[in-house]
């Protein structure tokens, strides 16, 4: 997952190494048909992070044994401080931070490692100004489908509780007008229920932009959602169209004014540290309870 990837970034910084990011035995990248493989997912839609493979430094390190493999998830998230805990401090001099909060350091070097290509960010850019309008605060929801209920066994959140949610925050956050409401959907056949449930309110969504194909494959299979395994049988057209539309989310996800989403997603855990701020988030699956007790061990 990304989020480890940021992680394990930090803690090449933290101690003085070189890194290069082995994308090899990642799954998303694989198809059936070879010819519609991706290389690389990162060389495709941002800058580069690290050394290349082919480096020469690199390579020599790998022919002296003088290498170290930290992608396995245990290594950066099993123990608070490797994760950079919320009010856990960290010093990592070669960056000139001292005692940064674990929380405001992976904002720090969130920026500084995900930036995305020109082309890529142009789109971005295009479809939150042209396409979907949003000039004015907006508020945000964040619904995951798909795989999470079939493989993962979780229940999906109702959507009448993100219209809860939102009627919370528009009295407190938008000075009681309803605002525009950027909705961000592995699940496009969500969206004329969302409208039904409150018919006078704007949502906008990728879902209503070119994304036909998308809505005719959910379809096709029968199934409501992202299911990873079916990456397998994508077209790099449509790989390209997945992540597009995923990157117009997330940004709009991360620059809403006030965001509703729920945590059994990294989605979520993405979009948190892409915002400025920690009071503006709130996660609607957690029981009831203060959305803090989830994001801070995040």
């Amino acid at each position: 997952a990304p989020k480890f990837l940021l992680l394990a970034v930090t803690k090449a910084f933290e101690e003085n190494r070189c890194i290069y990011v082995n994308e090899g035995p990642w799954h998303m990248r694989h198809r059936h048909k070879k010819d519609h493989q991706i290389d690389s997912f990162i060389n495709r839609y941002f800058e580069p992070i690290g050394l290349p493979k082919n480096d020469t430094f690199v390579e020599q390190m790998m022919r002296e044994g003088k290498t170290e493999d930290r992608g396995h998830w245990k290594l950066t998230w099993q123990d608070r401080h490797s994760r950079r805990d919320y009010h856990d401090l960290h010093t990592i001099p070669q960056l000139g931070y001292k005692n940064v909060d674990g929380h405001v350091l992976k904002k720090y070097m969130l920026r500084r490692m995900w930036r995305l290509l020109p082309p890529v960010r142009n789109y971005t850019c295009t479809q939150l100004d042209q396409v979907h309008g949003l000039h004015e605060e907006y508020m945000s929801f964040s619904l995951r489908r798909g795989d999470k209920k079939a493989v993962e066994g979780r229940e999906y959140t109702p959507l009448e509780m993100y219209i809860d949610a939102a009627e919370r925050a528009i009295p407190t956050h938008f000075d009681g007008k309803v605002p525009k409401i950027f909705v961000a959907t592995d699940d496009c056949t969500v969206m004329p229920d969302m409208r039904a449930l409150r018919p006078e309110w704007t949502f906008v969504s990728e879902c209503d932009d070119n994304n036909d194909n998308t809505i005719q494959r959910q379809q096709d299979q029968q199934q409501a959602g992202f299911v990873i395994q079916d990456m397998l049988d994508l077209t790099l057209e449509q790989t390209d169209e997945h992540f597009m539309k995923f990157f117009v989310e997330l940004y709009a996800m991360a620059i809403s004014k006030y965001y509703i989403g729920v945590a059994y997603t990294n989605v979520a855990w993405w979009a948190f540290f892409m915002r400025p701020d920690r009071w503006s988030f709130e996660l609607i699956d957690n029981g009831g309870a203060p959305s803090k007790h989830v994001i801070d061990n995040w």
